[in-house]
C-alpha cells in the first residue's frame, strides 16, 4: 500500500472516529440531562423568557472546534434546538453573556474558570487518543 492511501484510510478513519464520538456525546450529554432537567431544556427560562422545549440536541458551551474540549462533560449542556440556535457562538452574539451567567450559576465559578482555562490549551490528539476517549464516552453511556 502506497503511503498516500495508507495517510487517506488513516484520515477516513479518523473522521469517522470523531463523528462517531460526537455523536456518542450527543446522546451521553442528552441522556444526563434529561435526568437532570426533567427532559426540558435548561436554558429556555432563565436565558430567553420562554417556556422550556424538549432536550433535542448537544450544546457545547466552548467551540467544538476546540477539541480539548469538543467531547468535556464541563463543556456540554443538553438544549432545544432554539436555544442551540440563540446561544452558541456563531449567532449567539450579545446573548452571550446571558448563558455565561446562567453556567456560573449553575456549575460554579472553580468549573467555569477551568473551561475557560481549557479553551486555551491546543490538542493534537492522535486515534489512540481518540479511541481512548471513545472509549470512556461509551463507558458513561453504558452507565445510564
Amino acid at each position: 500500500m502506497t503511503v498516500v492511501k495508507k495517510l487517506k484510510r488513516l484520515k477516513s478513519s479518523r473522521k469517522t472516529l470523531i463523528k462517531q464520538m460526537d455523536l456518542l456525546a450527543s446522546m451521553w450529554v442528552r441522556m444526563r440531562d434529561k435526568k437532570l432537567y426533567g427532559g426540558l431544556c435548561p436554558l429556555c427560562r432563565p436565558c430567553r423568557n420562554t417556556n422550556p422545549g424538549p432536550i433535542e440536541c448537544a450544546f457545547h458551551w466552548i467551540t467544538r472546534g476546540k477539541h480539548i474540549l469538543r467531547w468535556s462533560e464541563i463543556n456540554l449542556t443538553a438544549s432545544c434546538w432554539p436555544c442551540n440556535a440563540v446561544f452558541s457562538g456563531k449567532w449567539g452574539g450579545g446573548n452571550q453573556a446571558t448563558f455565561w451567567k446562567w453556567y456560573q450559576t449553575t456549575y460554579g465559578m472553580d468549573q467555569f474558570n477551568e473551561l475557560e482555562s481549557m479553551s486555551h490549551k491546543i490538542a493534537n490528539f492522535g486515534i489512540g487518543d481518540l479511541m481512548a476517549l471513545k472509549a470512556d464516552i461509551d463507558a458513561k453511556l453504558a452507565g445510564q
